[in-house]
């Protein structure tokens, strides 16, 4: 037998999203049984599993598609997780550690938004210029625009999504992605946003209407460094 599959909330090794209650699912493949005869879940701040925040003792009541965790998340923290399991034949398994990363939740923000001071109809790049002076261990950037934006590191586009940062209700909330830069390196560095017409500032809507949020661009990056040496 094997378990695989591990998803926290449906996602693998989610990066930087509201979890609420995270619920855990995984597959039990390679077994001649109909069904699991009981199961035990381990989370820890620690790759190892050490030091536990939640350990659900073994289980004859079995869940593969949404075992809670009842714990309170902590903001920008990873937790490692693994699932052990026996199935009705007596066979048992346990599977490999994988992981989930909380968002900012109710983290303020050190960063302030900025707007370019040009005509409202050109189409911005802001940047930064930044340098690293030593190797890093974790580095996490979290950024949001107004409207649609994308964001460039050192003239490489990050992430593999577009329109961020999607559809949102401007007037309540707005969304914001995380960034895992681990393999960032010590040297010059320049982050770049390119910002551009939708949602926020532009036209929206079957009505093609103008401006119904706003009518400027504007973008907010943090980035968080953790370096080798602590």
């Amino acid at each position: 037998m094997k378990l695989t599959d591990l998803k926290t909330n449906r996602m693998t090794r989610p990066l930087g999203f509201e979890l609420g209650t995270p619920r855990l699912s995984f597959l039990a493949i390679e077994t001649e049984a109909s069904s699991l005869a009981g199961m035990h879940i381990v989370v820890s701040k620690h790759p190892d599993l050490a030091s536990p925040v939640y350990d659900s003792g073994w289980s004859a009541r079995v869940d593969t598609l949404a075992w809670p965790v009842p714990v309170a998340l902590e903001p920008c923290t990873r937790y490692f997780w693994q699932v052990e399991a026996t199935d009705t034949l007596g066979a048992s398994a346990v599977s490999e550690t994988t992981w989930f990363e909380t968002a900012r939740m109710d983290r303020p923000w050190d960063a302030e938004w900025i707007a370019p001071d040009l005509d409202p109809e050109v189409h911005p790049v802001l940047y930064r210029d930044f340098s690293i002076q030593k190797p890093v261990r974790q580095a996490r950037l979290y950024t949001s625009g107004l409207g649609l934006y994308e964001l460039m590191l050192d003239g490489t586009k990050l992430g593999e999504e577009y329109l961020q940062p999607g559809f949102t209700d401007y007037d309540s909330w707005i969304q914001y992605q995380t960034y895992d830069l681990e393999c960032i390196t010590p040297g010059h560095h320049r982050l770049a946003f390119e910002l551009g017409n939708g949602w926020y500032k532009g036209r929206f809507g079957l009505g093609q209407k103008a401006g119904v949020y706003g009518d400027r661009f504007a973008a907010i990056a943090e980035l968080h460094i953790a370096y080798i040496d602590g």
